[in-house]
């Protein structure tokens, strides 16, 4: 696999990533990501995995401040899952992190993706909460390097 940071400026790539998420993360919710706003991500770095030309994993890292990062958006393809595309692109976006001088990755966990960040050592802070209508854990992790 193949992961990149990519831009809005490659918009084949940006909208295949797009397109990604609306599949997997909002359409099981029965929402509809092309009618959110998503104005504030211009600011916010994306990282996809592309195998045989096909984004196949992304995620979102938005700047909290000079040390700090939040993870968000994160989604797989669902025939691709289970094959540790997704830790592989964690580690290439927490890798560029370190590089960037970033110490700090937080994020809001699905329920069920809980313990895919859990085996990355990503920490349960506080107890589950409701997001997007679904329950959520808030992790964080250092980034040691």
């Amino acid at each position: 696999m193949n992961c990149k940071l990519i831009t809005k400026e490659n918009t084949e790539e940006y909208n295949q990533m797009l397109q990604l998420r609306h599949q997997e993360l909002r359409l099981p919710l029965g929402l509809d990501l092309f009618v959110e706003d998503l104005s504030d991500e211009e600011n916010q770095l994306v990282f996809v995995g592309e195998f045989e030309d096909e984004i196949v994993v992304c995620l979102l890292l938005k700047i909290i401040n000079e040390r700090e990062l939040k993870l968000r958006q994160m989604a797989t393809s669902k025939r691709m899952q289970g094959k540790g595309l997704g830790r592989e692109l964690v580690q290439y976006a927490e890798q560029w992190a370190l590089n960037n001088n970033y110490h700090l990755i937080i994020l809001h966990a699905r329920e069920y993706a809980m313990p895919f960040y859990q085996k990355m050592d990503y920490v349960v802070l506080g107890n589950i909460f409701e997001e997007v209508g679904i329950p959520h854990y808030k992790m964080t992790k250092v980034l040691v390097g």
